[in-house]
């Protein structure tokens, strides 16, 4: 779970920022219109972790992982090839969906399921990776660029994302410990029974159109300043 989290969160989200400017000015575009590209990875993501925790009860969830590092190295690997910001977002698109199958729910889910005690400690240890991985590949990323370029580091970067998702690929271990024969660690039974309710979640609240809203002004904040000076300066000129 550790190099899961260094995988999807750390490097597919908390390094990519070292892109932003060099990718931009090979465009000829603003650093926000191609951050552009991020958000809707990091939306899709959003969108996809709310359906993993059904799904990895349901199917084998390596095949799923598969599926989900494939799309998070072959998009960033194309985007080498890319010459258009609309391909950055068509493939932002696919990575988050790799990056939501790979990320944070199925992580916590499979942790909840192995862990009766030390859950926090476990899922601490195991999501402090995703920092750490950004702390690391976050230079590694921007020394890569002034040696070998931004197209050759896309590269280098599918190629790490896959390497470390291959321990969870190659080593054999279950969702629930119980179908390996296992309990999970510190499990004690429990006298007393837990009904759990199924309650309705509403996403469109006040406070979640409010953080949308502050979320995408705020990485695109230098796109909508130098939008409005535009307007100014062409009004000017033009009176």
């Amino acid at each position: 779970m550790c190099c899961l989290a260094a995988s999807s969160i750390g490097l597919c989200t908390n390094a990519i920022g070292m892109f932003y400017t060099p990718v931009s000015k090979s465009l000829h575009v603003l650093k926000g219109t191609f951050a552009m590209h991020a958000t809707l990875s990091t939306l899709i993501t959003a969108l996809t972790s709310l359906k993993m925790s059904k799904l990895i009860r349901k199917y084998n969830y390596k095949k799923i992982l598969l599926i989900g590092v494939l799309l998070s190295s072959v998009s960033t690997w194309m985007m080498s090839y890319s010459r258009s910001v609309y391909l950055f977002y068509i493939l932002g698109i696919l990575r988050g969906i790799g990056v939501g199958i790979g990320g944070m729910v199925p992580i916590t889910v499979i942790i909840t399921n192995w862990f009766d005690e030390k859950h926090g400690l476990a899922t601490s240890l195991a999501l402090s990776f995703s920092g750490l991985a950004g702390a690391i590949f976050s230079p590694l990323l921007s020394s890569w660029i002034i040696s070998y370029g931004w197209q050759m580091t896309y590269r280098l970067m599918a190629s790490c994302i896959l390497i470390l998702v291959l321990p969870v690929l190659i080593v054999p271990w279950k969702i629930n410990p119980q179908e390996e024969g296992m309990l999970p660690y510190g499990y004690q039974e429990k006298k007393d029974t837990i009904k759990i309710q199924n309650k309705k979640v509403n996403l469109i609240t006040i406070s979640f159109i409010c953080m949308c809203i502050h979320t995408f002004t705020y990485i695109h904040y230098r796109y909508f300043s130098t939008f409005i000076r535009y307007c100014f300066e062409y009004s000017f000129i033009s009176y």
